[in-house]
């Protein structure tokens, strides 16, 4: 199993999070990870990923927990305002 690439996580939050058109158009709600697509085409579901994006009245929410290569859950979380 492929590891997940932190970065690319950390892009997606940063970009949600500052998006400058949402200010313009509310996207309030909880958005979960159905699956992940790796650049070789292997496709990724829940067990082995699992993720949710809650954004409500300012406040975020983000909760993301994967199996490494070496099959050990690893997971990361974010909260901010």
């Amino acid at each position: 199993m492929q590891s997940i690439n932190i970065k690319l996580i950390l892009t997606l939050f940063f970009v949600l999070m500052f998006n400058p058109f949402s200010f313009a158009q509310s996207i309030e709600g909880t958005y979960v990870l159905e699956s992940r697509i790796f650049p070789d085409g292997t496709v990724i579901k829940s067990p082995e990923i699992m993720g949710v994006y809650n954004l409500e009245a300012g406040y975020i929410n983000f909760n993301l927990a994967y199996k490494d290569s070496s099959g050990k859950i690893q997971s990361v979380s974010f909260i901010g305002q």
